[in-house]
């Protein structure tokens, strides 16, 4: 459970005393028709407001209470704009809110909060922007939207050092930040395109950083983060491109790229018993590519690259210090690895087209190698026990390589060079 530290207590128990000399000042300009501001303050020393707004049919409201050296300021210029600024119990906040357009909206509540800071700016028509900061210390959220009918939303809750930054630069993106009981979170969305969608949820962790970029249209990126430590980058360029990162547990990493149209990946993070540390890195270039990383456990690393279109790539790992570097070049090539044990690994190239490779290892220290180039190779590979070792190289058409070891210490090489080529080794 978060807790203040002390020193923070006694600050925010200070603000809200009523012992503060009240030095509050409003300010309120209005032009147009039918336009409505309202400034509530109380209790609080330096407070200062200040409302502007400009068209027909515009809303603002102010509220300070209780706070220390707060400063709000809205400024609204169009037509049917609504902006709602509170805090209470703050120490040293500012909110500015800034409105260019029609029908836009815009609301911020900080509650309780040290240091707290919320910017939200918005132009173009029916943008829509909320922020909630409750509770929590040194928390900053800054919302940008230009363009028209965007949505973001960011919400922090009792967690220290939280900072959230969402921008968004075009027509009909969505965003949304949650950071929940967590101490020196992070959390960036920035989306330049049309119709894109973000979702970023850090709950009840602990130095959690999640950051989002999608540029290009349709693009969805979703990553949730709960437990300790954890870190996610996601960047997508192009259209209908997919990201989803789901980690639990302590220290994991995950490390999305993706440029072209139509590409999908996923990444699961989990523990175990006694796990972490866990790092999963995916690359995809072109069109239709899909990879599917799964790791449960402690200390693995997995990482594919793709390029080209249609490939796919699973992988699932479980145990202790797996590794797996594998890398498709070219259209239709596939990748099925699964690791179960401590110590295996995994590395492989694919060139080509309609390749496959589909590797299983479970015990300990076994290494596979692969290079396939060509169209319609076929690689086949099964290792339990440990101190395996198997090499397969094949060129050409149509090749098909198989081989199993079993027991201890066992190797094998295959070479296959031409057409319909067909090799089987069996190791025990």
């Amino acid at each position: 459970m978060f807790k203040f530290k002390p020193l923070v207590a006694a600050i925010l128990t200070v603000a809200t005393a009523q012992a503060f000399a009240a030095d509050n000042t409003s300010e309120q300009n209005q032009l147009g028709i039918n336009n409505v501001a309202e400034v509530l303050q109380s209790g609080g020393s330096g407070n200062l407001a200040k409302q502007g707004q400009s068209g027909f049919g515009n809303n603002a409201m102010i509220e300070q209470t209780s706070s220390y050296s707060s400063t709000a300021t809205q400024n609204q210029a169009g037509n049917f704009n609504a902006a709602d600024a509170q805090q209470h119990h703050a120490v040293m906040s500012t909110s500015t809110q800034n409105q260019h357009g029609a029908g836009n909206e815009a609301l911020v509540e900080q509650n309780g909060t040290y240091r707290t800071g919320a910017t939200q700016n918005q132009n173009g028509v029916k943008n829509v922007a909320e922020t909630f900061q409750t509770a929590t210390t040194m928390t900053n959220a800054t919302t940008n939207q230009a363009g028209k009918e965007n949505y973001g939303l960011i919400t922090q809750t009792a967690s220290y050092g939280s900072q959230a930054t969402l921008s968004q630069n075009g027509d009909l993106n969505n965003g949304s930040i949650t950071q929940s009981l967590s101490a020196s979170d992070r959390a960036t969305i920035d989306q330049h395109g049309v119709d894109n969608d973000a979702h970023i949820t850090q709950l009840a962790s602990s130095g959690s950083i999640a950051e989002v970029e999608q540029f290009g249209w349709r693009n969805d990126a979703m990553v949730s983060q709960t437990g300790v430590r954890h870190e996610a980058y996601v960047m997508s360029d192009g259209s209908y491109n997919k990201v989803d990162v789901n980690q639990s547990g302590n220290g994991q990493n995950a490390f999305v790229l993706q440029h072209g149209i139509g590409n999908d990946s996923s990444i699961v993070q989990t523990n175990g018993w006694f796990g972490g540390n866990n790092t999963a890195t995916t690359e995809q270039f072109g069109i239709g590519n899909e990879a599917d990383v799964y790791q449960n456990g402690r200390n693995q690393t997995a990482k594919t690259i793709q390029e080209g279109g249609f490939n796919v790539a699973s992988v699932d790992q479980q145990g202790r210090g797996n590794d797996l570097h594998f890398h498709q070049d070219g259209t239709g090539n596939e990748l099925n690895a699964v690791q179960n044990g401590s110590d295996n690994e995994i590395v492989g190239v694919s060139y080509g087209w309609a390749n496959s490779t589909d590797i299983d290892q479970n015990g300990h220290d076994n290494l596979a190698t692969v290079r396939q180039e060509g169209t319609l190779n076929d690689v086949m590979l099964s290792q339990s026990g440990a101190d395996h070792l198997i090499k397969v190289t094949q060129q050409g058409f149509g090749n098909e390589a198989m081989a199993s070891q079993a027991g201890y210490g066992n190797t094998a090489f295959i070479n296959q060079n031409g057409w319909n080529n067909s090799a089987i080794v069996t190791q025990n």
